[in-house]
């Protein structure tokens, strides 16, 4: 941006939560947008779950003890 232009809002008001589902499901994926999605590597697998032996621990931050309390 520079000093001569007016500070722009990057968003509308009136276009929060507005999506064209029409232009969404028109679209057509293309061989090429395949490949901008980065590879699958074992790290990023290895980190999708944690488990200890073979119990999945919950993703997150854990539950309170006593909710609503």
């Amino acid at each position: 941006m520079f000093a001569s232009e007016p500070k722009k809002s990057p968003f509308s008001a009136d276009a929060i939560g507005e999506t064209d589902f029409a232009r969404v499901d028109a679209h057509v994926i293309q061989p090429e947008e395949y490949e901008e999605l980065p590879k699958l590597t074992d790290a990023m697998m290895e980190r999708a779950d944690h488990y200890v032996g073979t119990t999945l621990i919950r993703r997150g931050h854990p539950p309170k003890p006593a909710p609503g309390r």
